[in-house]
């Protein structure tokens, strides 16, 4: 064969082969991008403009007490203080008008139950080396119970108090559980564990129906605890173990604390009386 028809058959053998070579410089675009996370459709109290501050209020309640997985899972880690303030707000002077037949009840209850432990408080002060003094003390403050009238003023005052109250709780106790959240996870900030606390407070809505002592605060604790460990997990992005122990463990400390503070009181107390 010629020369020329010797570098034609070659040149097109070297096109075949290089077409056949899969090309590394630039791969097949992908369908998928970086993976974003998606923004969460927002809470019904976030649409409040849309739906009616009264709705919007009654939705978002109804969705934490019976749905608080998907209120949670809605809810933006981030937004601020306002809204969640002014929700926790507004359920407080709510639940302090509508619960106010059953704290009456819980108040006279307790007086009740008091007067029944007066013999064993006795004894106690007794063994404790009371003064004579403070144990006929408490003997007149149970013999002779306060009226529904006095009752009636006592809660009207507490009425007024216990916004301000829970307010300043919320607060202090957002700080505390902060602390843990940035040991536990390092994403739980201030922020985070506010907007988690202020509707979780949603809790005390057993304080309504239930006038039985201890009773409604043991179910209020338990159901706080539950929305705290849900809204911890949802929010924060973080194991259910880890949002349990989110959860529980500052309680834990803060009981471990007032335990201490409590026996060196009484032991001081004690050094006191002994002549």
């Amino acid at each position: 064969p010629s020369r020329a028809s010797r570098a034609f058959s070659f040149s097109y053998s070297a096109s075949r082969c290089c077409s056949d070579v899969p090309s590394v410089a630039s791969p097949p675009p992908t369908a998928e991008g970086p993976k974003r996370e998606s923004p969460r459709p927002g809470t019904p109290w976030d649409r409040c403009r849309e739906l009616g501050f009264l709705e919007a209020f009654a939705d978002s309640w109804r969705m934490l007490i019976f749905r608080p997985s998907t209120f949670f899972g809605e809810l933006s880690p981030r937004g601020g203080f306002a809204e969640p303030l002014l929700f926790f707000v507004v359920f407080c002077l709510v639940l302090t008008v509508f619960s106010f037949p059953a704290e009456l009840c819980a108040n006279y209850l307790q007086q009740w139950m008091a007067r029944g432990t007066l013999q064993w408080y006795q004894n106690l002060l007794s063994r404790a080396g009371a003064p004579a003094e403070l144990q006929q003390l408490y003997e007149r403050i149970l013999q002779h119970p306060a009226h529904w009238a006095d009752i009636l003023l006592g809660q009207l005052c507490c009425m007024a108090a216990n916004p301000v109250r829970w307010l300043i709780a919320l607060f202090v106790i957002a700080a505390i559980y902060a602390v843990f959240g940035l040991l536990f996870s390092g994403t739980m900030d201030y922020e985070m564990i506010f907007r988690v606390l202020a509707f979780s407070e949603v809790a005390r809505s057993s304080y309504i129906i239930n006038p039985i002592p201890f009773l409604r605060e043991l179910i209020f604790f338990i159901h706080w605890l539950i929305l705290l460990t849900i809204g911890f997990k949802l929010i924060g992005q973080m194991a259910t173990g880890k949002a349990v122990l989110l959860a529980i463990l500052p309680i834990l400390v803060l009981i471990f604390l007032s335990c201490c503070c409590c026996c060196g009181f009484s032991l001081a107390f004690s050094a006191v009386l002994q002549p």
